[in-house]
């Protein structure tokens, strides 16, 4: 991830190779995403829209830090923005009283966020041959926590003709197109399939532990090799 060049697509046709893939259900939507120390990355490539709508089309995902599936987002709940054209990352978190914004308000971005949405090329692993939106994202765990399982929303807004695809597939939208109740989010089980990142001292003790046993071990073969 220390490789990945944050400029809203593809930059070479390996560089999202080693994440987490999956796709919306009969949707082209591809979904990337990965944990690394106070990161975690998600790519959103969109391969069928071919209009290409610059400071229109976007993408948001958000995450249930405590996946309580809430029927109203709470403030625990945060959505991230990248825009089609922009590097200017939207920060938005829930817990607000007012209706008509989906209950989230505007926040100020973490100093390290990333989410830049650009158009595809030549390097895009999916579709190489036609030019579409794409979106890359870097959250810092300071904002969403530590967790072996968030509540996830994908949410992809098409500006040509006014059409939003969510994943998981088939939420309900308001008249408004708002970011849909965090009880019909999604799971996203740690990105890189693992639990939350030990403590180094865990570590150390689990590599004392492990050096211990092999070493036991070691000594009853040798026991027994000369018995």
């Amino acid at each position: 991830m220390d490789d990945i060049v944050f400029d809203g697509k593809w930059t070479t046709t390996v560089e999202w190779k080693p994440t987490s893939l999956d796709n919306i259900s009969g949707q082209p939507i591809y979904i990337r995403s990965a944990h690394m120390e106070d990161y975690v990355y998600i790519m959103i490539d969109y391969t069928n829209d071919r209009s290409i709508e610059k400071m229109s089309d976007r993408s948001i995902i958000c995450f249930d830090t405590l996946n309580d599936k809430t029927s109203k987002p709470n403030k625990d709940d945060y959505c991230f923005q990248a825009t089609l054209g922009s590097s200017n990352a939207i920060t938005m978190q829930g817990g607000t009283d007012v209706a008509v914004t989906g209950h989230f308000k505007k926040i100020s971005n973490h100093k390290d966020l990333i989410a830049i949405g650009n158009v595809s090329d030549e390097n895009d692993r999916h579709q190489r041959q036609i030019p579409h939106p794409s979106y890359e994202f870097r959250i810092p765990t300071d904002v969403i926590g530590r967790s072996d399982n968030y509540g996830f929303l994908v949410y992809v807004y098409d500006g040509n003709n006014n059409s939003v695809i969510t994943w998981p597939a088939n939420v309900e939208l308001n008249e408004r197109k708002n970011i849909p109740s965090p009880s019909q989010w999604g799971d996203l089980i740690s990105p890189d399939k693992s639990l939350p990142e030990f403590h180094i001292l865990f570590l150390i003790l689990a590599s004392s532990l492990f050096m211990l046993i092999l070493s036991t071990k070691m000594r009853i073969f040798k026991i027994l090799r000369f018995n």
